[in-house]
């Protein structure tokens, strides 16, 4: 019980910190020039199973048993 305010503590410095990282990749974000996107169109891809798991830091089992839950996965067949 007496671990609990410390731990809340924690989790409130951990907050502030994520918070901070968050500000400075909006400001990013909001102040880098905009993309050439006729350029990149055309180096658009979808990503293999195995190219996921490997971004992701889990195997590809993973990857596909949670397929229909991951915002990002597009069924391209059946099989």
């Amino acid at each position: 019980m007496h671990q609990i305010p410390a731990l809340v503590a924690e989790l409130a410095s951990e907050q502030a910190t994520l918070c901070a990282i968050q500000g400075v990749l909006t400001t990013r974000l909001l102040t880098s020039p905009p993309a050439e996107t006729a350029s990149h169109q055309s180096r658009d891809r979808l990503l293999t199973v195995d190219e996921v798991a490997t971004i992701l830091g889990v195997n590809r089992r993973w990857v596909q048993r949670r397929a229909k839950r991951l915002p990002f996965a597009r069924r391209i067949s059946e099989h």
